[in-house]
């Protein structure tokens, strides 16, 4: 077959196998944009994809790349903080770069750029005219960049987004492009004008797929997530009052149909008999992945497995703050998870009075577990973090 396409013609389509085979060696990438032409055209998108991740870069020059597409106005504005001696926003590329940007880490991008602020404080070609406004820079390059990507960029995650103000939400409400928003995971002190939120949702509409606060989402908010966002998979959600538990029921029962993921950290409220009384029954049939953080009473445990004893849960992660270290969660786990053979992947966590033990790490109960097909993992190993998540769904 590979001769074949060889003699008629497809040696290009050959070779962007070849290269692909080595889409996270970035060493080999950059000898193979040396060979020729072709071969750069092929391997230029996968060296630019996510220059953010590069593990210890050499430097972050590709900061410069991306602001040489900056529209006049912001370099303008760019232009009032630092001074050069080349043309550091000459708009001439070889390719337009950030269409290639794949996956977009906020935080990576926040720290990259803070990075070659500082080179360029300590840089003969340039300078920063007042280096107290270094933060304001910061800002403004970020913001910048981010409008970029999005104009760029088929699918979008918003990650804890620390600049997602108002004004900059209208800038990309203002994009005239569809706006494919998949992940929207936000700060627990992130302020943000109702209505903001809702052109934000409205805008990014059943695109969305994955959704996360860390703190309290309000009634608000989940009203406007139900509206417009009906196709969500992914729900990351924290619990700091009574009031929040049964918004966040609501939620859930509103987009069980798509739901595959769920984490629900309860921060402080204690035992938490309403949540576990109705979570069950409106649990999808199938969920691949079920993480409860909770301080967990043993009768109310019970009550959540036998109202969803229908429901198969791929992974399935409890972590017990324990009030009395009497209580004792495993005869129930083992009379309704491990009988039944409910899941395929388990892992336990008790924290109690500063002391922190891991069912993994009890091996009769893991070969016990074992009997009935079900793996027993290192908690930590089973948690899923939101950026993880991020990377293995792109």
């Amino acid at each position: 077959m590979a001769c074949s396409k060889l003699f008629s013609g497809d040696l290009p389509e050959l070779i962007d196998k070849v290269i692909q085979y080595f889409r996270h060696d970035h060493k080999t990438l950059r000898s193979c944009i040396l060979v020729n032409r072709l071969w750069c055209r092929l391997a230029i998108p996968l060296l630019w994809e996510d220059p953010f991740s590069i593990k210890f870069p050499k430097n972050y020059q590709f900061i410069e790349i991306y602001l040489r597409n900056l529209n006049d106005d912001y370099k303008t504005k760019l232009n009032e903080y630092v001074v050069h001696n080349n043309d550091l926003f000459s708009s001439n590329t070889l390719f337009n770069y950030t269409s290639f940007i794949q996956c977009l880490d906020i935080s990576k991008v926040y720290y990259s750029i803070e990075k070659w602020i500082t080179t360029v404080e300590f840089s003969s070609s340039y300078s920063i005219r007042n280096a107290i406004l270094s933060y304001s820079l910061i800002e403004l390059i970020y913001k910048s960049l981010f409008l970029i990507f999005i104009e760029n960029k088929n699918q979008f995650n918003i990650i804890y987004c620390h600049s997602l103000d108002s004004k900059f939400i209208q800038q990309i409400v203002n994009i005239t492009k569809p706006f494919k928003l998949k992940s929207l995971f936000l700060h627990g002190e992130f302020v943000l004008q109702i209505e903001s939120f809702k052109s934000l949702v409205q805008k990014a509409g059943n695109y969305l797929e994955n959704f996360g606060i860390v703190g309290d989402i309000s009634q608000q908010m989940s009203q406007l997530i139900m509206k417009y966002c009906s196709k969500i998979k992914h729900l990351d959600s924290n619990l700091t009052n009574n009031e929040s538990v049964n918004i966040l029921l609501r939620l859930i029962e509103n987009i069980t149909q798509n739901l595959n993921y769920l984490t629900i950290n309860d921060r402080g409220i204690g035992y938490n008999s309403i949540l576990l009384f109705n979570l069950g029954q409106i649990l999808p049939f199938k969920l691949e992945y079920l993480s409860l953080i909770l301080s967990v009473n043993t009768s109310d445990l019970e009550v959540l497995f036998k109202n969803s004893q229908n429901t198969f849960i791929k992974k399935l992660l409890i972590r017990n703050n324990k009030k009395d270290e009497n209580q004792d969660i495993f005869p129930y786990i083992k009379e309704h998870v491990m009988k039944k053979k409910r899941v395929k992947y388990l892992a336990i966590l008790e924290n109690c009075h500063g002391k922190r033990e891991d069912l993994f790490s009890q091996k009769d109960k893991v070969k016990e577990f074992q009997l009935y097909d079900i793996q027993v993992s290192n908690y930590d190993d089973l948690f899923i973090n939101v950026y993880d998540f991020i990377n293995e769904i792109d």
